[in-house]
């Protein structure tokens, strides 16, 4: 133990050595492949919430609108349609969603009389999906 103490505080070794450095890059590795998947996982738990609270604000302007004109409006998605651009398709009501939504209406039917089903993805990532109907959002 005293040529361990005399070894260190004596002053002529200054630095580390391989071995330690080694030991402190294989430290912070294994942290490091910790901490990123579960910082990647909440990114992805957010943005699912963030489309989540999208679509129910989708939905409850569908409802508002079937309230006051008695069906659902009809809407062309072609390749996907911002919902920043379909504030006109309400009518009157007051509705309109922000260009910079993080979501867009990948699919819409209307064809049976009183009910509707779409298809609300993330603009982020394509494999975010969120389906609404007239019942709720799935």
């Amino acid at each position: 133990m005293r040529k361990f103490r005399e070894m260190i505080f004596s002053g002529g070794n200054k630095g580390f050595t391989l071995i330690e450095l080694l030991v402190v890059i294989a430290v912070l590795g294994i942290l490091a492949g910790i901490a990123v998947p579960r910082i990647m996982g909440v990114r992805d738990e957010a943005e699912n919430a963030a489309l989540r609270a999208t679509a129910n604000t989708f939905r409850n302007a569908m409802e508002m609108y079937y309230s006051l004109e008695g069906s659902y409006p009809d809407f062309t998605v072609g390749d996907g349609l911002a919902l920043g651009d379909i504030d006109t398709e309400f009518g009157d009501l007051d509705i309109t969603f922000s260009n910079d939504t993080n979501a867009k209406l990948t699919s819409y039917d209307n064809s049976t009389a009183g009910e509707y089903s779409a298809t609300l993805t993330s603009s982020v990532n394509d494999s975010v999906t969120v389906d609404v109907t007239h019942n709720g959002v799935q």
